[in-house]
């Protein structure tokens, strides 16, 4: 049955480990003059194998993605003393210093907004939670899929029906990691978007030069040969046993 060259690896630290061991007792039986050429001829080989096999199978690094944790927008002040509405802008920067629009529309009220007023009242969060859900609907293209940057980039944006919470979403990558929410000029509460620092991301990463399957299965049956003459086995990673 073909093996993956992750199980190859594994393989090769378990044969690694018992031919290291088998040098000791071959060296304890050396100093007492307690053994035969065979043993060592044996032993040579098997060393000569391990020798070769290192740099033939590397060593794989397999770190899973991770998103950050999910970020509670806060609601948007403005210098506003009566009503009247702005373009307010809220976003990030990835790691290249490349910012990353999140949210960009007009936020306020004024004295024509009869209808929605009338829906949602005046309460503030529940205003900037219809703005949100109004801006990511005119984001949409004909399919019905946002074509703003930050979908682009991996960003989701949702606002929670029972609470009117603005959720933000990063995806499984280390690229917003430490960085802080940045909101426009004129948002007068700047503070309580930038102490939102983006925390938890990790990229995924796979490393290691891959093998073919005809390579994998050629060092295998030298791995193979070890466990048949080390009498050990490559079931169980924790219970290695051997018989010399």
């Amino acid at each position: 049955m073909a093996i993956s060259l992750l199980e190859l690896r594994k393989r090769y630290v378990i044969a690694s480990k018992a031919v290291e061991d088998y040098s000791l007792k071959i060296s304890s039986k050396l100093s007492t003059g307690n053994t035969d050429k065979t043993l060592l001829r044996k032993f040579n080989l098997m060393s000569a194998w391990i020798s070769f096999l290192e740099p033939k199978i590397p060593e794989i690094i397999n770190i899973q993605g991770a998103s950050p944790t999910s970020i509670i927008l806060p609601i948007p002040e403005l210098n506003i003393v009566d009503e009247g509405k702005e373009e307010i802008t809220i976003g990030i920067e990835d790691y290249k210093g490349e910012f990353v629009p999140i949210l960009s529309f007009f936020h306020g009220t004024f004295s024509g907004d009869f209808g929605a007023r009338a829906i949602i009242g005046d309460d503030p969060k529940a205003i900037f939670a219809a703005e949100v859900r109004s801006y990511l609907n005119d984001m949409k293209n004909e399919a019905g899929e946002r074509k703003d940057l930050a979908f682009k980039k991996g960003i989701n944006i949702t606002v929670k029906t029972s609470t009117n919470d603005v959720v933000v979403s990063f995806p499984a990558t280390s690229d917003f990691n430490d960085q802080k929410i940045i909101p426009s000029p004129n948002i007068i509460n700047q503070s309580e978007f930038t102490r939102l620092i983006v925390k938890g991301g990790v990229t995924e990463k796979i490393s290691g030069k891959n093998l073919s399957q005809d390579l994998i299965n050629s060092y295998n049956k030298l791995l193979e040969e070890i466990a048949i003459e080390l009498k050990i086995s490559y079931a169980d990673d924790n219970n290695i046993t051997t018989t010399y």
